[in-house]
């Protein structure tokens, strides 16, 4: 408690199962004659990995990446019980900070939202190309 091992350990726990969930069909939709090509060349485990896996199943690594930066990012549940203020992500400061029993800054909350809402849009935005480029691939021949 009150670290961020905690917070990176209940984040780990709970996008980690539906992480590999996600990538399971995708992982197994790589064809074998990939793989088999590769270690008829002489290419270790490792670098069938690097070589052969990972630039086929690009796009999908993205996605469920930044499904879970942004599951962590947005996650106000586990700031709030498992560490102090020191440690607390944005939304379980903001909702603190702004929101109280005799206080409703809707406005000044709104505008902080707003802005912490800026680093995901901006990986998002650097992340896009991923997406078409993965989303067209297979429409031309």
């Amino acid at each position: 408690l009150n670290s961020y091992g905690a917070l990176i350990l209940s984040y780990t726990t709970f996008t980690l199962p539906l992480s590999v969930w996600m990538m399971k069909n995708t992982f197994d939709a790589v064809p074998d004659e990939l793989i088999e090509a590769a270690r008829i060349d002489g290419a270790s485990e490792w670098r069938i990995m690097v070589s052969v896996i990972f630039p086929v199943t690009r796009t999908p690594l993205i996605a469920v990446g930044l499904f879970a930066f942004i599951r962590a990012w947005n996650d106000l549940a586990f700031a709030l019980t498992l560490v102090g203020t020191e440690f607390q992500t944005l939304p379980a400061g903001l909702a603190l900070t702004f929101l109280g029993e005799f206080q409703n800054s809707y406005g000044e909350i709104l505008a902080a939202s707003l802005v912490t809402s800026i680093p995901v849009i901006a990986i998002f935005l650097v992340l896009q190309r991923h997406f078409v480029s993965g989303a067209l691939s297979g429409s031309v021949k």
